[in-house]
């Protein structure tokens, strides 16, 4: 029981980060994650009988809940030039969902096995700089060639298996972006459905 309630307020602590809108000629602030995906961001056609992560145009970046507004903390990054930089909060969790033009979804970014990448503690606080590197595909999952787990996140195995328990829920409200399949993104037309559990002491 009493592991339980720790993992809780874990979670609770995690998903309460909340991102400040940002002028767009202020420099990005936060923690820096970027990352090269070979062929993408050039306009390719889309195939949609077999999607490859060269036809990535945007990516999603999910922050966790947004306590202010009570809904999802989403942004729509854009692939440029085969490359892409995106800023999350020291303190929170990001997940990465690589999209086509029409927001079809091709994967989500996974390494070791979790879809996530908690921001708790880094090496250089909010001044980290993650750097992906180069990005594959395989299957729905995006493997990066630089594992930041054991180098800029500093994280226990024990840490690791728990975020794990949480992972499945998160992968699957990033994986289904048309809740109501009426053909329109979500976060697009501000409709927004998910759970979300509180406890108070």
């Amino acid at each position: 029981m009493k592991k339980l309630f720790t993992l809780t307020l874990l979670i609770l602590f995690l998903f309460a980060g909340c991102k400040k809108d940002k002028p767009d000629d202020e420099p990005p602030q936060g923690v820096q994650i970027k990352g090269t995906i070979p062929g993408a961001g050039t306009g390719k056609k889309e195939n949609t009988d077999s999607l490859t992560l060269d036809q990535t145009e945007k990516i999603l970046v999910c922050n966790g809940v947004n306590y202010s507004s009570y809904g999802l903390d989403f942004e729509f990054v854009d692939v440029t030039e085969e490359s892409f930089s995106v800023s999350a909060n020291l303190g929170g969790i990001v997940a990465l969902v690589f999209l086509t033009s029409n927001y079809e979804y091709i994967g989500t970014l996974s390494t070791q096995g979790l879809n996530l990448l908690p921001l708790g503690r880094l090496t250089e606080g909010e001044n980290t700089i993650i750097d992906l590197a180069s990005l594959t595909l395989i299957g729905t999952s995006v493997i990066p060639t630089h594992d930041p787990f054991g180098n800029e996140i500093i994280i226990t195995q024990d840490e690791l298996d728990a975020l794990k328990d949480i992972d499945s829920y998160f992968e699957a409200i990033t994986q289904n972006i048309d809740t109501d399949n009426d053909g329109v993104a979500d976060f697009s037309s501000n409709t927004q459905l998910f759970v979300d559990s509180r406890f108070q002491i």
